[in-house]
């Protein structure tokens, strides 16, 4: 069996892009580190297809970990450009959680007739109560990522958007 090509893998706390424009000719690998970096590259078309554009915008929010004002900017701009969502739940309390909730209810605002295949949370340490709570209950469309980032971990928010486009016409 043939495995399939990941055009994203996040080492050494950066993400790695297979850049899609030179395909399919060269393949050339680029590594980025700051979450304008990543907005750049999906702009640039350089990663391409609903699952990967929002695998990368994940990646670009685990770049910015622990910079509430670029976590902000970034949030921003996907609000308005990605077909998927990955809210990066890391420093911010509990209070700032329900704060970004409500900012994602008037999503239509910033899309308008443009629909949203997937929004996940992705948790990342500290760990505290209301992310244990989150895990323990089982919320849905959330990925535990308070024992660091795992590939594996990010399967669900793949597939959902994965299964979002083919069902889409």
């Amino acid at each position: 069996m043939i495995e399939p090509v990941r055009p994203l893998r996040f080492f050494d706390d950066a993400l790695e892009l297979l850049d899609q424009t030179l395909l399919p000719g060269e393949e050339k690998w680029i590594r980025l580190h700051t979450p304008a970096e990543v907005i750049e590259a999906i702009q640039m078309l350089r990663v391409r297809g609903a699952p990967a554009i929002g695998c990368a915008g994940a990646y670009a929010l685990v770049l910015a970990a622990g910079d509430a004002a670029a976590v902000r900017e970034a949030q921003e701009e996907y609000l308005t450009t990605c077909d998927a969502i990955i809210t990066f739940y890391g420093q911010g309390d509990e209070a700032w959680k329900r704060t970004i909730d409500n900012e994602l209810k008037k999503i239509k605002g910033y899309r308008g007739d443009k629909p949203l295949l997937a929004h996940y949370t992705y948790l990342a340490e500290p760990a505290d109560d209301d992310k244990e709570e989150m895990i323990e209950f089982e919320e849905p469309d959330l990925i535990n990522g308070l024992e660091g980032f795992s590939e594996a971990e990010m399967d669900a928010f793949i597939q959902a958007v994965t299964q979002s486009q083919t069902a889409s016409p």
